[in-house]
């Protein structure tokens, strides 16, 4: 997990401090976004290469 993600959610103690931290769309999303995917997103689909015939 990325250190700026851990910062931030080690502050995140009580209900207001969750209110505070992730108090819209995307300030949810992107630590949500920096644990899934920790060097950015990828699409598997477009580094699929097809096979030659």
């Amino acid at each position: 997990m990325e250190a700026s993600v851990r910062e931030a959610l080690s502050g995140v103690a009580t209900v207001q401090d969750v209110i505070k931290a992730f108090k819209d769309e995307d300030h949810c999303r992107r630590p949500l976004e920096a644990m899934v995917w920790p060097t950015g997103r990828i699409c598997l689909a477009a580094t699929i290469v097809p096979p030659s015939s």
